[in-house]
């Protein structure tokens, strides 16, 4: 596992355990994450949650109040980011 990918992994754990949530990393949430260095986000520092098929939940690892919605668009059958809002402070 590359450096980041292991990183990236345990960020998520340590921010499923402070919410209490179950989830786990799947391949295409992880390719969502990659892309947000597209909008200026460093994705180690941010957590990818689906709302919907076409909608998700950009969570900030250490100010979880910090958080943005995405909405995706399908290109070449993968999942992108169309749009990313700012939705929380």
């Amino acid at each position: 596992m590359a450096p980041i990918q292991k990183s990236l992994c345990i960020r998520f754990a340590i921010q499923s355990l402070k919410t209490g949530a179950t989830m786990k990393m799947t391949a295409e949430l992880e390719l969502l994450n990659e892309g947000l260095a597209d909008f200026g986000l460093c994705p180690i520092d941010w957590v990818v949650t689906e709302e919907d098929d076409l909608f998700y939940k950009i969570i900030n690892i250490e100010e979880p109040y910090f958080y943005f919605k995405g909405t995706v668009r399908y290109e070449n059958g993968n999942k992108k980011w169309n749009a990313i809002t700012l939705a929380g402070i």
